[in-house]
């Protein structure tokens, strides 16, 4: 059975998708918090600490596939973001990233996650938008760089979990009103529907390099 490691993979997209895996390979997750579910093995570890992260895996055998779901950005225009919150959000998702690629041992296939705002931006979204873009210009790299092994990136739209769930429930309600209204469906996504993208991604041997987008249209969406 095929090892695959979710980094982030206690909550949101990241759970959904270690529950919908572990149901055909064999799962492992990796993040800062301790884990008590004792059908997965899980790491305890801050992967944005090279340094620690290299040595802990430097004699781990290797993974099929990577699958890095961790990330928090947040909201804010230009001016109104302190210098430490754009340096930790660049250092938890796209640095993050990047050493989970570069010091995680893996063999067929690391699947990154962005988000539509590296293509539609919105007020507040430069931070966002800039890390996302990034994202998926590292995931060509690797694809080339890595070549035989496989690089995609999945970006969705608006899911309606994670760090949403730590906003006020009215306020919540309010913007998914409003996210919805920029797709083409009339829907927000949910943490499955991107978790189906990703398991895609880890199966279909003949794709690589690719940014798939989930965000049910929100990219030509009004």
């Amino acid at each position: 059975m095929e090892r695959i490691l979710v980094v982030g993979g206690l909550s949101g997209i990241g759970k959904a998708a270690t529950q919908n895996l572990k149901q055909s390979f064999l799962v492992e997750t990796l993040s800062r918090t301790e884990y008590a579910d004792p059908q997965i093995k899980h790491h305890s570890l801050d992967a944005t600490d090279s340094n620690k992260l290299k040595e802990y895996f430097k004699n781990y055998p290797s993974y099929d596939h990577i699958v890095v779901t961790a990330a928090e950005t947040p909201i804010g225009s230009l001016e109104s973001l302190k210098d430490e919150d754009i340096i930790k959000a660049i250092n938890q998702k796209l640095l993050l990233s990047y050493y989970v690629a570069r010091d995680i041992p893996w063999e067929k296939s690391i699947i990154l996650i962005s988000g539509f705002l590296s293509a539609r931006p919105g007020p507040a979204s430069a931070l966002q938008s800039a890390i996302n873009a990034g994202i998926e210009g590292l995931t060509r790299a690797i694809a080339v760089e890595k070549a035989p092994k496989r690089a995609n990136c999945i970006s969705p739209g608006t899911i309606d979990a994670g760090l949403w769930d730590k906003i006020n429930p009215n306020i919540r309600a309010t913007i998914m009103e409003k996210a919805k209204s920029r797709t083409l469906i009339n829907k927000v996504g949910n943490p499955l529907q991107i978790a189906q993208a990703i398991r895609f991604a880890i199966e279909c041997e003949f794709l690589t390099g690719e940014t798939i987008y989930v965000d049910g249209g929100a990219r030509f969406g009004c």
